[in-house]
């Protein structure tokens, strides 16, 4: 059988780039197994718990076959892992930078809750400080002043005064033109 220089040509490029992927395949496949040190705080004390029983266990066996060499080369040799790649210099800056933004937003979200509370309890004081000079005043002339009120502090004023009273200047209130205020 005689070949054509093209055809040789051919089958020699076919060759050369089998060759070529055999030795990439070869030499740049990954490592399927790795064995990690008990000390490597990465693996579990139940992983290295569970290798080593298994290793025992392995071992009893291969003990009590007449060709124990033989099976003892079977098992597969460990590899060294590579350690992790070190953290740099600027994701330990941004980290720390993260920390004590989070320790910020802690302190400023504990002193606004703080002046919020000592806004209420503010409120609370003043709405009842109306109320009680309220009380003291006739129905109309508390009805005027409270006129000047937004709905919900007025009916937190007539919360705090007494019953009677509050009913007779929210009618005072309903007569002037504003709208039926509930009470608590």
């Amino acid at each position: 059988m005689k070949l054509s220089q093209a055809t040789i040509l051919i089958l020699a490029l076919f060759g050369s780039f089998g060759v070529v992927l055999a030795a990439m395949i070869f030499f740049l496949r990954p490592v399927s197994e790795t064995v990690r040190k008990p000390s490597d705080p990465l693996v579990s004390p139940q992983i290295v718990e569970e290798v080593v029983v298994a290793t025992e266990i392995s071992a009893n066996d291969t003990s009590s076959h007449t060709g124990s060499s033989e099976i003892s080369n079977q098992m597969p040799k460990a590899t060294p892992v590579s350690q992790p790649p070190p953290v740099s210099t600027e994701s330990i800056r941004f980290q720390k930078k993260l920390q004590q933004e989070k320790k910020e937003m802690g302190s400023l979200r504990l002193e606004m809750e703080r002046r919020l509370k000592s806004q209420i309890a503010a409120r609370k004081k003043k709405i009842t400080l109306l109320a009680r000079n309220c009380q003291k005043l006739g129905p109309g002339e508390a009805a005027g002043i409270l006129l000047e009120l937004d709905n919900e502090t007025i009916a937190d004023v007539l919360g705090h005064m007494d019953k009677n009273a509050a009913i007779k200047i929210s009618a005072i209130l309903g007569q002037l033109g504003r709208k039926t205020i509930k009470t608590n």
